[in-house]
């Protein structure tokens, strides 16, 4: 690279960055695209010199993953490795614990794309999707993404790479998992409710935080989790906790509705007290003493575009009394109106709250 570009690189870095740029652990392959990425004013001189640096702080199969990653994707990749600190991209870099494959073996599930640089299998694909989405994604903080993604192990890193890489949701699952608040927890329980939607037949399609989502002097969700936006694509089941007035019209006003919930996470609890505090369900809404059941049917969702959003329920608080409902609980919210009258939907009064609790 010419001299004139040094130049005006070593006028923008202090002496220690500048001898960065131009040291050993660099390969010259890598710094004449850095250089040229600077001097097309694709990255800032800073950049440079922070990737620069980043290699002295790697070991030598770290460094070829760098590497890997700035050829493949130039300046995107660039700009990512340099908004991480050292340790950080070491971890996410690292041969240990970030491999596809054993240290031996090279399979990868369809389609992955691997680098097998210094015998280590790292998933260049996940690392080219985080890099594209830090280049176009206003405000995307880097540092947080990967950090929570270093603190995973096992299946769960593994998901998260599956998630991070979908061509269709990914982008807002790395989106919702570096937000303010995000914890590894809450990331796991994400991961754990995608399995159990695609175990049932159904499809996540987008991913947000409840502070995204949050909205009225009641909002729904839990503050610092991750709401799950899904399609349902074959039948299922679903209960509902509701008023009924047996001795007054309508008795079943409020059979149904939009917040919903999984049989087996109601009758874990043990009495009806349980059900309200879980689903933070206060007493000026409705009294909650029945159970219901909706139905649908598997051609009914083949050919209807249902939502449904998952999310934890948020603590509430009574605005007429001194009522504390503390939430915690999984809730389900139907995003599309699901009717009786419609062919393949089933509304259906099953027994009162405590009843339904005891026998089941």
């Amino acid at each position: 690279m010419g001299g004139q570009t040094a130049a005006q690189l070593q006028r923008r870095l202090d002496t220690e960055e500048f001898n960065d740029v131009f040291s050993d652990d660099v390969p010259d392959d890598t710094r004449n695209s850095l250089l040229r990425a600077q001097r097309d004013g694709d990255v800032g001189a800073e950049d440079i010199g922070s990737v620069s640096k980043r290699y002295k702080q790697l070991d030598d199969a770290e460094a070829d993953q760098l590497d890997g990653l700035i050829q493949r994707q130039g300046k995107d990749g660039m700009e990512f490795a340099a908004e991480l600190d050292g340790d950080t991209l070491s971890d996410l870099l690292s041969c240990g614990s970030r491999t596809v494959g054993g240290a031996a073996v090279y399979a990868t599930s369809a389609g992955a794309g691997v680098s097998q640089s210094s015998g280590c299998t790292l998933d260049t694909d996940f690392l080219d999707a985080v890099a594209d989405v830090n280049s176009k994604a206003d405000n995307f903080d880097a540092q947080a993404f990967a950090r929570r993604y270093n603190k995973l192990e096992g299946d769960n890193e593994r998901r998260f790479r599956e998630l991070a890489k979908n061509d269709d949701y990914g982008e807002s699952w790395m989106r919702a998992v570096e937000s303010p608040n995000i914890e590894t927890d809450d990331i796991r329980t994400a991961e754990s409710r995608v399995d159990e939607i695609e175990r049932n037949g159904h499809e996540p399609i987008e991913f947000n935080t409840a502070t995204e989502l949050n909205s009225g002097k009641h909002p729904p969700h839990k503050p610092g989790s991750i709401v799950i936006d899904a399609e349902v694509e074959s039948e299922d089941q679903f209960v509902r906790i509701y008023e009924n007035n047996p001795s007054g019209e309508p008795r079943d006003e409020y059979l149904d509705g939009g917040f919903v919930m999984r049989r087996d996470d109601l009758i874990e609890r043990n009495n009806p007290s349980e059900v309200l505090n879980d689903w933070a369900l206060l007493p000026e809404w409705q009294e909650y003493n029945y159970v219901s059941r909706l139905s649908i049917s598997d051609e009914f969702a083949k050919q209807n575009d249902i939502r449904v959003r998952i999310s934890t329920v948020r603590r509430q608080v009574s605005d007429e009394s001194d009522v504390v409902r503390s939430g915690g609980a999984k809730q389900y919210i139907l995003r599309t109106n699901l009717e009786d009258s419609y062919d393949g939907v089933t509304w259906q009064r099953v027994n009162d709250l405590e009843s339904y609790l005891n026998n089941n």
